[in-house]
C-alpha cells in the first residue's frame, strides 16, 4: 500500500521554490515583506495586506505564495501596483478568473490571481515580474472580533503549518485520492538553517469607542502608542518573522459591556448583526455528570513543545473532573489506541492510571485524525442524565478537513458536545472552529508557551453547562429574515451569541430602488442572490434545504486559458476610498460605494428566545430601524455567513444547487469563495516575444514551536531528504542567472 505523503513532499512542481548558492548559503526569494494594516471599531475590524514581491533573475518570473488568512475573513478586495499605476482586480467566477489570468500569462501581461483553497488558505499568484522590478499586491477584508470574558481578541496568522496528506498519490504534484487539491494548501517549508529573508510588519489602530484597561499580545512583543482616541499597536523589530499567529487582546471595563447591534441596508436588502451579550450569572444548583472523551493528537507534527503542552493540560483536565465524572482516552497519529474500552470512573486509582497512561506517550506518524473521531463516535451514548463530552487537543495539521467534519456531522449522536483546544503557534483553525461549531462546543487555542491553570479553570466553568439554550428567534416584521448560524448555537459563560441576518425586500421594493438609484455594488448590477436558499427562516416557513446533482465543478485545478475571445482586461471597481494610497479603514459613517438605499426602508423587531441554565425563561427584543442604517460591514459578513453555511452542507457532497448559491452569494457580496476568485490584468505587455517565464513556490517557515525532527521521521524520511535534494537546487542557479 503506497505510503501517504507529507505535506513536505507534496509536489515536485515546486523545484523553483528555494534557490540556494550552496557554497555562501545564500537563498534568494520572490516574496520580500507583508504589511498588515488593520483598524478595530467595535466588534469589528477592516484589515489590509499588502505582498512585496521582486524579481531578482534575468528572466520574467511567476510567484506563487500559499498563505493563510482568518476562517471567518470576508475578503472583497484586491490589487496590484506596479511602478506608475494600480491595477484594481475584478471578483469573476473561478474558471473565469483561472482563464483570463493564463490568458494573461501567455500574452506577457503582468497579472495576479487570488484564489481560496480552504476557509483559511489562500493562494496568490502573480505572473510576469520583471527582473529587477518589485510589485506590491495588496488585499482587503472585514472580520470579527472574539470576544470573552471581557477580553477583545484579534487574530492574524502568518503561516501555513504543515499539512499531512493521506491517501494514494494520484500525479507526481502530491495530489491524492483523499486530498486531489494536496499541493495547493502545502506550501514548500524551509529548513531550519535557512533564512527566507521574508519578514512582516503589522500595525493595528484600536478605536474601542469606551476606555482601554489593558493591551496585550500573547505571541509578540509589541509597542503601544496613545493618539487621541485610537490606540496604535506596532509589532516590535524583534519579531517580525511570519511564523506564528499574532494573537492581540484588549480589555474593556465591565461596564461597558453590552449588547451591540449594527445595521446595513442596500438593494440586496436590510442587513444586521446582533453580538447578545446576555447579564446572566453563572451559578448552577446541580452540575450534571459528564462522561468526557479526550482525543490527543500525537503525530509527529506534535513533537516537543505541542505534545508536552498537551500532556499537561489533559492532566489538569483529569484532575479537575467531577466526582460523579467518567472518562478515557483515545491517543491518535498512524492509528489510534484507548487507554479503556469503556468509561472509567474518575476514583483516584483510574486518575493515576490516566496520568500514567498521559506520561508515556510519544509523537510520531502522520495525523490519521478520521480514525481517532471514528473510534469516538462509535462509542455508546452516554446514560440518559449524563452528558458526553468529546476534548479534541491537536494543532490540526490534516488536509482532508471536510471528510472529518462530514463524519462528526453525520454521526454525533444527539446530546454530545465536542470541545477542541488548538495546540501550538499556529494551529489549522479552521478545523477546530468547524468541529466544535457542528459539535455545540466552543474551541480554545492554546500555545505552546501560555500557562494551562487558567484555561483549564475557564473550560471547566463553561463545560457544565451553557449558561443560555433552546434560542429561538423570531422576526415581527415586514419582509423574509435569514440568520446564521443555523441552527442558532448555545451561549457558553463568557462568550457572546453573534448572528448576522438579512430581512428580504419585496420584488417591488427592490425594483423600485433599483430604478431610482440605479445602483451599481461594487461593479455588480442587479445581481441579488437566491432569497430561497437555506438559511435560518424566522418566520412560520421551515429552511429549505438545497439538494440537486453532484456538481462537477472543482475549484482545484486551474484550466488553460481556450477562449481566444476572453477579455484580458478589467473593468475597474469602486473603492472605500477614492485615495488610491488611503488605507481602507472601518469607520461606523463610512459610505457604501456607489448608491445607498435610505429613508423608505422597514423596521421590524427581533426577538430572541432561550432557556437559562437554571431552566428559566429568558427573552430580548431589538427594535431593527434601517432608515439610517450604513455600515457596509454587516452586509459582507452576512454573505460569508451565508457562504460558509452553504458550504457546510456540502461537506459530503457537493450538489449544482449548493455550487450555484454559493457562487451567486459570493459575486453579489464580492466575496472571495472555493468558487470565485480575484484577478487582476495590466492592460500593458510586460515581456515581449518570446521568453521563458520561470515559475516559483514561494517556500515558507516551518511554525514556531514544530519540531524539524518531528516532520523528517519514521516513514517520511527518505521522501523528505529527496525533497529537500530538490530545494537545494543542485544547478548551482544564482540569483541573476538565465538558467531554471
Amino acid at each position: 500500500m503506497p505510503m501517504p505523503t507529507h505535506a513536505l513532499l507534496c509536489s515536485k512542481q515546486l523545484l523553483g521554490g528555494l534557490y540556494v548558492n550552496e557554497e555562501e548559503q545564500h537563498s534568494v526569494f520572490p516574496l520580500k515583506h507583508t504589511d498588515v494594516y488593520a483598524k478595530i471599531t467595535g466588534h469589528l475590524s477592516r484589515v489590509e495586506v499588502t505582498q512585496t514581491f521582486d524579481n531578482p533573475f534575468r528572466e520574467p518570473l511567476e510567484a506563487v505564495y500559499i498563505f493563510p488568512l482568518p476562517d471567518e475573513a470576508a475578503v472583497d478586495e484586491m490589487e496590484i501596483k506596479l511602478s506608475d499605476r494600480i491595477i484594481e482586480g475584478n471578483i469573476k467566477k473561478r474558471e473565469d478568473a483561472q482563464t483570463i489570468y493564463e490568458e494573461a500569462c501567455s500574452q506577457g501581461r503582468t497579472a495576479a490571481l487570488l484564489e481560496q483553497e480552504r476557509d483559511n488558505i489562500f493562494t496568490q499568484s502573480l505572473a510576469h515580474i520583471k527582473p529587477g522590478e518589485q510589485i506590491e499586491v495588496t488585499l482587503r477584508y472585514t472580520d470579527q472580533l472574539q470576544f470573552q470574558g471581557g477580553n477583545y481578541e484579534f487574530v492574524f496568522p502568518m503561516v501555513v503549518g504543515p499539512r499531512f496528506i493521506p491517501g494514494t498519490p494520484i500525479d507526481d504534484s502530491g495530489d491524492t485520492d483523499f486530498v486531489p487539491d494536496a499541493s495547493r494548501i502545502t506550501p514548500p517549508l524551509i529548513p531550519p538553517d535557512i533564512r527566507s529573508g521574508h519578514d512582516i510588519g503589522v500595525t493595528v489602530e484600536i478605536d474601542a469607542g469606551v476606555a482601554i484597561t489593558e493591551v496585550y499580545s500573547t505571541s509578540h512583543q509589541i509597542n503601544i502608542e496613545q493618539q487621541g482616541q485610537i490606540l496604535q499597536v506596532k509589532l516590535s523589530q524583534e519579531d517580525t518573522i511570519p511564523n506564528k499567529d499574532l494573537i492581540l487582546r484588549y480589555g474593556i471595563a465591565k461596564e461597558h459591556t453590552q449588547t451591540t447591534v449594527l445595521t446595513h441596508a442596500d438593494q440586496r436588502g436590510n442587513h444586521f448583526a446582533v453580538y447578545l451579550i446576555p447579564a446572566l450569572d453563572y451559578s448552577i444548583n446541580e452540575i450534571v455528570p459528564k462522561d468526557v472523551v479526550f482525543l490527543i493528537d500525537t503525530s509527529g507534527s506534535q513533537m516537543g513543545d505541542p505534545l508536552l503542552k498537551s500532556q499537561e493540560l489533559m492532566r489538569r483536565f483529569i484532575n479537575g473532573l467531577n466526582p460523579k465524572d467518567t472518562f478515557t482516552i483515545i491517543d491518535v497519529s498512524d492509528t489510534a489506541t484507548q487507554l479503556s474500552t469503556k468509561p472509567l470512573s474518575n476514583t483516584p486509582q483510574n486518575c493515576r492510571k490516566a496520568i500514567n497512561y498521559i506520561n508515556q506517550l510519544k509523537a510520531n506518524g502522520g495525523t490519521y485524525l478520521l480514525k481517532g473521531i471514528r473510534n469516538l463516535l462509535k462509542l455508546p451514548a452516554a446514560p440518559e442524565g449524563r452528558l458526553r463530552s468529546i476534548v479534541l487537543l491537536s494543532d490540526g495539521y490534516i488536509s482532508n478537513e471536510n471528510q472529518v467534519l462530514a463524519e462528526v456531522q453525520q454521526q454525533l449522536k444527539p446530546g454530545n458536545r465536542i470541545y477542541s483546544f488548538g495546540v501550538g503557534s499556529s494551529p489549522n483553525r479552521f478545523l477546530l472552529n468547524r468541529l466544535a461549531e457542528i459539535g455545540r462546543g466552543i474551541a480554545r487555542i492554546v500555545r505552546q508557551d501560555e500557562p494551562t491553570e487558567a484555561v483549564a479553570e475557564q473550560f471547566f466553568r463553561q463545560i457544565n453547562n451553557p449558561v443560555l439554550t433552546n434560542i429561538h428567534l423570531t422576526w415581527e416584521g415586514s419582509g423574509e429574515a435569514m440568520i446564521y448560524p443555523n441552527p442558532t448555537p448555545d451561549v457558553f459563560t463568557q462568550q457572546p451569541l453573534v448572528i448576522c441576518g438579512r430581512i428580504s425586500l419585496s420584488p417591488e421594493f427592490q425594483a423600485e430602488q433599483l430604478q431610482v438609484s440605479k445602483l451599481k455594488v461594487k461593479g455588480l448590477e442587479n445581481n441579488l442572490p437566491d432569497s430561497k436558499a437555506t438559511g435560518q427562516q424566522l418566520s412560520t416557513k421551515q429552511p429549505t434545504r438545497l439538494e440537486g446533482q453532484r456538481g462537477t465543478t472543482d475549484p482545484t485545478r486551474r484550466p488553460k486559458a481556450n477562449n481566444p475571445n476572453q477579455p484580458s482586461t478589467l473593468a475597474k471597481r469602486p473603492r472605500y476610498a477614492n485615495n488610491p494610497n488611503q488605507h481602507s479603514t472601518l469607520t461606523p459613517n463610512q459610505p457604501w460605494p456607489k448608491g445607498h438605499v435610505t429613508g423608505t426602508t422597514p423596521t421590524g423587531t427581533l426577538k430572541i428566545t432561550g432557556t437559562r441554565a437554571d431552566g428559566s425563561y429568558y427573552e430580548k427584543r431589538f427594535n431593527l430601524n434601517f432608515d439610517q442604517a450604513n455600515n457596509p460591514a454587516i452586509a459582507q459578513l452576512w454573505g460569508r455567513a451565508r457562504i460558509k453555511h452553504l458550504m457546510q452542507q456540502m461537506l459530503s457532497c457537493e450538489t449544482k444547487a449548493g455550487v450555484e448559491a454559493v457562487t451567486e452569494t459570493a459575486l453579489s457580496y464580492q466575496l472571495l469563495c472555493q468558487y470565485t476568485a480575484f484577478v487582476a490584468v495590466s492592460d500593458q505587455v510586460a515581456v515581449a516575444g518570446e521568453s521563458h517565464l520561470i515559475s516559483m513556490q514561494v517556500p515558507v517557515t516551518i511554525p514556531e514551536g514544530v519540531n524539524w525532527e518531528g516532520m523528517i521521521k519514521s516513514t517520511f524520511a527518505s521522501a523528505i531528504q529527496d525533497r529537500l535534494r530538490l530545494q537545494k537546487w543542485r544547478s548551482g542557479l544564482r540569483a541573476g542567472d538565465k538558467q531554471s
